[in-house]
């Protein structure tokens, strides 16, 4: 079976017709299942505000933006038709099976990894939703992934370029490369009818930047 891993941007969040952009992204992959992860947007925005001021630890601070990622993951089930929370592929498979698109429930999925032991990942920001849904796509052993962010995506732009531009963080480009196909999506609003316009585009294969 194929699946297509797509992590939105929680800035998606800040803008409306976030229903149509993820319908515009699957799409996009007409030939694959999709499993979505998003990121924390604002609610973990607010989570980097609070660290200093209450003094958090990396660690606290880590399971404290986890959390915000249910949150949002809450949200799009009840924005998006159809979007249900799993926390495991059989899960996510089930839903596939019922005509559902699974989003990830990221802090129950980190949680049941490291209650398993399993290699997960860094808690600091270094690590943030992107490194975070690829880990997902690896240990799920999926191939394809697709990330839905608000900038496009500059020309003859590598890896070391994106983490510099801040687009992508540090910790990414050490997971990417386990992945098959890596895809970009600029979701951008339409100046005349404000709804999103989403262009979709293969960025890297095997480690190699396309043209």
């Amino acid at each position: 079976m194929s699946v297509v891993v797509i992590k939105l941007g929680g800035s998606v969040l800040r803008r409306p017709h976030v229903a149509v952009t993820i319908r515009e992204v699957i799409h996009a992959f007409p030939a694959a299942k999709p499993l979505l992860v998003i990121g924390g947007g604002p609610a973990a925005d607010l989570v980097r505000t609070w660290q200093p001021l209450h003094g958090l630890s990396d660690l606290d601070a880590h399971w404290v933006a986890i959390s915000a990622l249910k949150l949002t993951a809450t949200l799009l089930s009840k924005l998006v038709e159809n979007v249900v929370l799993v926390s495991s592929l059989e899960e996510a498979q089930a839903a596939w099976h019922a005509g559902k698109i699974p989003i990830v429930d990221v802090e129950s999925c980190l949680l049941a990894a490291e209650a398993g032991q399993s290699e997960t990942l860094p808690h600091s920001w270094d690590v943030t939703s992107d490194s975070i849904a690829a880990w997902i796509a690896v240990e799920w052993k999926l191939e394809t992934f697709c990330l839905v962010k608000s900038a496009p995506l500059p020309a003859n732009c590598w890896l070391p370029d994106a983490t510099r531009a801040d687009l992508v963080d540090p910790y990414f480009a050490g997971i990417v490369g386990q992945l098959k196909s890596v895809y970009w999506a600029h979701a951008s609003a339409s100046p005349v009818e404000q709804k999103p316009a989403v262009h979709v585009s293969r960025w890297l294969e095997w480690g190699v930047p396309q043209e």
